[in-house]
């Protein structure tokens, strides 16, 4: 395994391989922002694959290598100032379940013991799951409700087939599970593409099984992951499916209310909640009008 070259391909003359994780993947010491991280890592990836075919060990190495950096990187990192590409996350769905405490409902007097750590997660998984704007945003009809309901149920079989492997950070992978792990994580990354963005975004439960995904992981990269890096991510896969099955209760509750009210009062309250998600675009359609008017009657 030629060392050199790796290091040549990755812009990192005079360094000696390997390297360490920030060194690696390009980013300073300290740096917090997973989108900043993440980003550098595609970009890792995209500098080695092209040398698959005609370097393959070489490559294997740097791959394997910039996956466990990232998985490192990011236990330490907090949410991100912004979202991925053209991800939208509302702010109050940017949470590090991983270490923030849960949002602020109301005014309540300070309790005498903190709360513990087990139990920020579970508010913030609530709070993601049925109160966040990604998570109820479009539930305005019976359809709609039981479209999402068929998502989840879809991305949680997903979920529980990579969980297979990513549960126990003991568990081997056999050779003959090498393509059945590498099918689905890429059926995990398109089921994610149409998914609501309150879960596997930066800073949100499932964020480094999805991100893996995102990279095109294999099984070879799994294998290289240690035993610290593979607890971090049956830590995260434990709380993304918790986060799906609360969405589900969520779900489950609004479907059983649509049912049990009226048509009329069905379509007042659709209406309702369609133009409260697109309050600024309504706004500012009425905001053109008003202008127009105004133009046509001076």
């Amino acid at each position: 395994m030629n060392g050199d070259l790796l290091c040549r391909w990755l812009g990192l003359a005079g360094k000696h391989w390997p390297v360490d994780a920030h060194t690696l993947l390009g980013v300073p010491p300290g740096e917090t922002d997973l989108v900043r991280i993440e980003t550098c890592v595609q970009k890792r990836m995209a500098s080695l694959r092209c040398y698959q075919i005609t370097h393959p060990e070489e490559a294997t190495e740097g791959m394997n290598r910039v996956a466990q950096a990232f998985v490192t990187l990011s236990e330490s990192a907090v949410k991100p100032a912004q979202s991925m590409n053209d991800t939208v996350v509302g702010n109050s769905t940017q949470l590090d379940w991983n270490s923030a405490p849960p949002p602020v409902r109301r005014e309540e007097p300070a309790p005498s013991v903190a709360p513990r750590r087990s139990d920020s997660t579970r508010e913030t998984i609530t709070s993601l799951a049925r109160e966040s704007p990604e998570a109820k945003a479009g539930l305005t009809t019976l359809q709609a409700v039981e479209e999402r309901i068929a998502q989840t149920r879809g991305l949680a079989r997903i979920l529980d087939k990579v969980g297979h492997y990513f549960k126990d950070p003991k568990r081997p992978l056999a050779p003959a599970e090498e393509r059945d792990l590498t099918a689905h994580m890429e059926a995990l990354f398109d089921v994610m593409e149409e998914y609501p963005r309150f879960v596997g975004q930066p800073g949100q439960p499932g964020y480094r099984v999805v991100a893996l995904a995102r990279l095109q992981m294999t099984a070879q990269m799994f294998q290289a992951l240690d035993r610290k890096q593979r607890a971090l991510l049956a830590k995260d896969w434990r709380v993304s499916r918790q986060l799906l099955m609360t969405h589900r209760q969520f779900l489950d509750e609004r479907l059983a209310t649509l049912k049990a009210t009226s048509p009329i009062f069905r379509w007042l309250q659709a209406g309702g909640m369609f133009l409260w998600d697109y309050r600024y675009w309504f706004v500012a359609g009425l905001g053109t009008v008003a202008g127009g008017l105004w133009w046509l009657v001076r």
